[in-house]
């Protein structure tokens, strides 16, 4: 089985039943996570027994159906039933096999599942206020000329967070309006709040002594800033500037923990279950804190290198995050939730 790299599978989408009712504003974000398969011919591509998180559509091919001995089916691309999941084709055990060679598109059911509740939840959002008990002032206005809802929602972080959460978020946020060359945020102060922008933009200004070397970051409708801090409880690393007038949704810290740090922070507890070869246990101290003492079978990388490590790091393997109990861990399985991988912090009683 191998994968194919394709730069765009968004237009498979409506294509298959499961995949046609996703709304278009999130159609892009989940065509991304999209892969294709070349599967050869005698290949098992579905196992009904096999749990996984997976889902299979058949693009090209003869496939075959083996629900019992005696009960087998076989079906190709241009069959109805194909226009299903390979797994919605089974009932309560069998196999589907390949019968020739064949393509088959993979999405992964988790994020379908929140694309899908997305599509549904935040329309009720809008037209279902009452409901919710909102108050009036923390409603989105009708007036905002840029989507920041949908825009958030498409973020790596608001893919961590479930979307009952996104709609506590959402009805938490204070709004506060903002003007051209107000500093939101300022290099070096401590952490109050979590900002989303709502309408404007705004500029990220990093220090020329820090890792980032000085570089600007532009901001606009959706994007978020201040989450760093708050999670690992530092002062700021960087100064926020309105470049227009806007509206910002701000969180505060208490709000902030409850409803985001908490899903995207977590321990590896008992029920978590892996293999000793999909583990990895990544020291995030400085090198010289490494060699001094470290867990047998880490990796270092620093925490002031970790973003630009990523594309170093397997999707494959599970992450656990150390030193226990220590800022830059908490910050370090922050940012790799972020980013898409499994990641942890060290617990004591799960590893040792």
């Amino acid at each position: 089985m191998s994968i194919t790299a394709t730069a765009d599978l968004g237009h498979y989408l409506s294509r298959f039943n499961a995949l046609q009712n996703i709304a278009p504003k999130y159609r892009s974000q989940f065509a991304a996570t999209l892969t294709k398969k070349q599967i050869e011919s005698g290949t098992t591509i579905v196992r009904k027994s096999k749990a996984d998180n997976e889902l299979h559509f058949l693009l090209e091919g003869t496939i075959e159906i083996r629900r019992s001995f005696n009960q087998r089916q076989t079906l190709n691309q241009q069959s109805d039933q194909c226009r299903n999941s390979l797994e919605s084709l089974l009932q309560d055990s069998g196999n589907i096999k390949a019968s020739t060679d064949c393509q088959v598109l993979v999405a992964d059911a988790r994020q379908l599942e929140k694309i899908m509740d997305w599509t549904q939840e935040v329309s009720a959002f809008y037209l279902n206020t009452t409901a919710l008990s909102l108050e009036p002032e923390v409603r989105i206005s009708d007036d905002y000329s840029e989507d920041w809802d949908s825009a958030f929602i498409k973020s790596p972080l608001a893919a961590n967070l479930p979307s009952a959460v996104i709609h506590q978020l959402f009805a938490q946020l204070q709004d506060i309006e903002v003007s051209a060359g107000d500093v939101v945020v300022k290099d070096q102060s401590n952490a109050d709040y979590f900002y989303i922008i709502k309408q404007g933009s705004a500029l990220v200004q990093t220090p020329l002594q820090g890792p980032l070397k000085g570089k600007t970051i532009e901001l606009e409708a959706g994007d978020f800033f201040g989450d760093e801090a708050l999670v690992a409880d530092t002062i700021r690393n960087a100064s926020v500037v309105m470049t227009s007038t806007g509206v910002l949704g701000r969180l505060s810290r208490e709000s902030f923990s409850s409803l985001i740090k908490q899903h995207l922070v977590k321990h590896l507890t008992p029920d978590v279950h892996f293999s000793s070869d999909q583990l990895q246990i990544l020291d995030v101290r400085l090198p010289v804190e490494y060699r001094g003492n470290h867990k047998e079978g880490s990796n270092n990388i620093p925490i002031s290198a970790l973003r630009h490590r990523l594309s170093d790091l397997k999707r494959s393997l599970l992450y656990v995050v150390t030193p226990a109990n220590d800022s830059r861990s908490v910050l370090a399985t922050y940012l790799l939730r972020q980013a898409g991988f499994q990641a942890y912090q060290w617990s004591e009683n799960k590893l040792d």
